[in-house]
C-alpha cells in the first residue's frame, strides 16, 4: 500500500459482488460506496475488507478500473472479428475513453497478441483474394485505410501473385463485357479500361485484347455497326441528304466506330 499521512487514511468497510456481473465488485469505504472494480483490479491491488487506503490509492484504483474497462471493451470489439490496431483505437475513441486508457488497452492487447497488424493484413488480403474480385490496388488502399503500414501491406500482397491477378482480371473484364451489347470494339475497350482502374488492377494488354476479341469480333462489330446505323437512321429520319448523313456519322463515331468503317458501310448501303 502506498504511504500517506495518518489522517488521509480511509478503510474499506465492505466488498460485495455486483448482482448483474459476478466478475465485478462494489467497494465501500467508511460505509459509503466508493467505486466498482473488476476481479482483475481487486486481485492486483489485494483489496480486502478492513484494508486502509489513501486518496492517492483511490485515484490509482479509479484510473486502473478505467483502463480495465477500456481493455474489456476492446476485447468485446475484437470478439466479432480480427481488427487492426487503428480500428480498435477508433472504436475506443468513439466510446469516449481518454488517451491514457486507450494507451493502456493497446499495450495489453499487443503484449497478449490480441492485435497484430502484420497478421491482420495477411488474413485480410487472403480473404479479399479468395472471396472477392477486388484488385491489388483496391486491397492496398483498404489496408492503408485500416492503418496498416507499407511494409505489412506489401508483405500481405505477396499472396496475390501475378498469376492470380491475371485470373481475376480476366473474370472482372469478362463480367463487364457481358453488360455491353451491340457496341464497337473502341467503346468496349473504353469500358474495360475504366473497369480496370475502378477495380484496382494494373492494365494487361494481352488479357484486354483477348476479352475484346471474345466479345466483339470483326464480324460482330459489323453487325453492331449495322444495328446502330438503323437506330440513327430512324432517329434522324426528319432530316434529308447531307445533314442526315452527317448526323448519322457523328452518332456512330460517338459510339466508338471508326470513321473509315462507317464510310465503307455507308458506301455499301448506297450501292445496295
Amino acid at each position: 500500500m502506498l504511504d500517506g499521512r495518518k489522517n488521509d487514511l480511509k478503510k474499506i468497510t465492505k466488498i460485495e459482488v455486483q448482482k448483474k456481473n459476478e466478475q465485478r465488485f462494489n467497494i465501500y469505504i467508511d460505509e459509503a460506496f466508493a467505486c466498482g472494480v473488476d476481479i482483475a483490479v481487486l486481485t492486483e491491488f489485494g483489496l480486502a475488507k478492513g484494508m486502509e487506503v489513501t486518496d492517492e490509492l483511490l485515484e490509482q484504483l479509479t484510473d486502473h478500473e478505467t483502463h480495465r474497462k477500456a481493455i474489456n471493451r476492446a476485447l468485446v470489439y475484437l470478439g466479432a472479428r480480427v481488427r487492426s490496431e487503428k480500428e480498435v483505437i477508433e472504436d475506443l475513441q468513439k466510446k469516449e475513453y481518454e488517451e491514457d486508457a486507450i494507451d493502456a488497452a493497446m499495450l495489453y492487447l499487443r503484449e497478449n497478441k490480441f492485435v497484430d497488424d502484420n497478421a491482420f493484413a495477411k488474413m485480410f488480403c487472403r480473404t479479399m483474394v479468395n472471396t472477392t474480385l477486388k484488385g491489388p490496388q483496391t486491397i492496398k488502399r483498404e489496408l492503408r485505410q485500416k492503418g496498416i503500414g507499407e511494409n505489412d501491406t506489401e508483405e500481405a500482397l505477396e499472396y496475390f501473385t501475378d498469376e492470380l491477378q491475371d485470373e481475376h482480371l480476366y473474370k472482372v473484364l469478362t463480367k463487364a463485357a457481358r453488360t455491353q451489347h451491340n457496341v464497337s470494339q473502341v467503346k468496349l475497350k473504353q469500358k474495360l479500361q475504366t473497369t480496370v482502374m475502378t477495380k484496382g488492377y494494373f492494365n494487361n494488354k494481352d488479357i484486354m485484347d483477348a476479352v475484346l476479341q471474345e466479345f466483339v469480333s470483326d464480324e460482330e462489330e459489323e453487325d453492331a455497326l449495322k444495328l446502330q446505323y438503323e437506330k440513327f437512321e430512324r432517329k434522324f429520319s426528319k432530316y434529308k441528304g447531307y445533314e442526315r448523313k452527317s448526323k448519322i456519322v457523328k452518332g456512330l463515331m460517338q459510339k466508338g466506330f471508326r470513321y473509315e468503317d462507317i464510310q465503307n458501310f455507308l458506301a455499301a448501303q448506297e450501292e445496295y
